[in-house]
């Protein structure tokens, strides 16, 4: 298994979107020198493009789902 993370190449799914294939491979990238190694080029990335981090910031965002709570 080893071996495989070390020199084999990394399959996503056909269901992935080319943007979630390329974050993966800026943050499983083998080479330390090419990884994503700031939190802005991951925040800069085409998967969080429609994403306004100031507003997650502030907490201005509305979540998708919102459990029910009972005490």
């Amino acid at each position: 298994m080893f071996q495989a993370i070390l020199h084999q190449k990394i399959e996503f799914p056909e269901s992935f979107s080319e943007e979630a294939k390329s974050l993966l491979e800026g943050l499983l990238q083998r080479d330390p020198n090419k990884r994503f190694s700031s939190a802005s080029e991951i925040k800069d990335h085409d998967f969080f493009a429609e994403i306004d981090w100031d507003k997650i910031y502030n907490k201005e965002y509305m979540p998708p789902f919102r459990p029910k709570l009972d005490g």
